[in-house]
C-alpha cells in the first residue's frame, strides 16, 4: 500500500531531511489484518459466527474486508480534499498577506514504511488528520504577524529510525494477543476482542507520539503558541 504525499501546504526547503523516493509499504505485515478478510471465513462457522451475526456483522461486509490499493487510494483522496478545504477555510481568517500551511508531525514517509499498514489500516489514521496537523507560518511575513515558526519542510535525518523503534515497541502488546490466539486450538470471539483491546490502546498513544514530536521538532515555546492559536480549531482535546 502506497501513500502517495501531496504537493500543496508544503515548502521543498530541508531541514536535515533525507530525500527517499515514496516506496510501497509491506502487503503482508505480521500480526495486522489476515489474508483477504480481517475476520476469516472459519471463524463464522460456529458460536463465534452467531454471535458476530447477533452483532449485525457478516463475513462478506465490507468493514470485514482489507483495504486494497484502491480503497487506500480513494480514502486519501478524502483526507487531502479535507485538509485542503480545512487550510482555505482558516487562511480565509488569516491577516491579510498571511497565510498558514499543514505540518504533519508524524512524517509522510511513516506511511510507506513497515508500520503504514497499522497506522492507515489497523488503527485508521492518516497524515493528513488534524490529530497530526500543526498550521506554521507560510512565509516570513506570517511568521512575523502571527508569531508562529515557518514550515521547516523537513524532519531531523535520524527521526524516522527513532519513530519506527517507538511504533514497533507500541504494537509489542497487539501481537502478543495475536500470538497468543494463533497458538490456541481454535480462533475465539474473546481472543478477537482481547487483539482489538490492544489495538485500540495503541491509537492515543501514538497521537501522543504525534505531539511529542512537534514539540521536539518545533519547541515547546512554538508548540504551545501554535496549540493557544490553532488547537481549538483543529479540535485538539486538550487544547483550551
Amino acid at each position: 500500500m502506497t501513500i502517495h504525499r501531496p504537493v500543496f501546504g508544503r515548502k521543498n526547503t530541508t531541514f536535515g531531511q533525507r530525500t527517499a523516493a515514496i516506496q510501497p509499504a509491506p502487503h503482508a505485515v505480521a500480526n495486522d489484518a489476515p489474508a483477504k478478510r480481517i475476520l476469516p471465513e472459519e471463524l463464522w462457522d460456529g458460536p463465534a459466527g452467531d454471535t458476530l451475526r447477533e452483532m449485525g456483522m457478516h463475513p462478506d461486509s465490507p468493514s470485514n474486508h482489507r483495504m486494497t490499493q484502491a480503497d487506500a487510494d480513494a480514502r486519501q483522496r478524502e483526507e487531502i480534499e479535507w485538509q485542503r478545504g480545512f487550510l482555505a477555510k482558516v487562511n480565509a481568517q488569516m491577516p491579510s498577506g498571511t497565510s498558514v500551511v499543514a505540518y504533519a508531525m508524524l512524517p509522510w514517509e511513516l506511511w510507506n514504511g513497515p508500520y503504514g499498514h497499522m497506522l492507515a489500516v489497523t488503527c485508521g489514521l492518516w497524515p493528513t488528520q488534524a490529530w497530526n496537523t500543526m498550521l506554521l507560518a507560510a512565509d516570513q511575513r506570517s511568521s512575523f504577524v502571527l508569531d508562529l515558526p515557518e514550515h521547516p519542510g523537513g524532519y531531523p535525518a535520524d527521526l524516522i529510525p527513532q519513530l519506527e523503534r517507538l511504533l514497533g515497541e507500541l504494537r509489542e502488546e497487539m501481537d502478543a494477543k495475536m500470538a497468543k490466539a494463533k497458538a490456541a486450538p481454535g480462533l475465539t470471539f474473546d481472543a478477537i476482542e482481547a487483539w482489538d483491546a490492544a489495538r485500540v490502546a495503541m491509537i492515543p498513544n501514538i497521537m501522543a507520539m504525534s505531539h511529542y514530536v512537534g514539540q521536539m521538532c518545533m519547541g515547546e515555546q512554538a508548540f504551545a503558541r501554535h496549540k493557544a492559536v490553532f488547537g481549538a480549531t483543529l479540535g485538539w482535546p486538550t487544547a483550551r
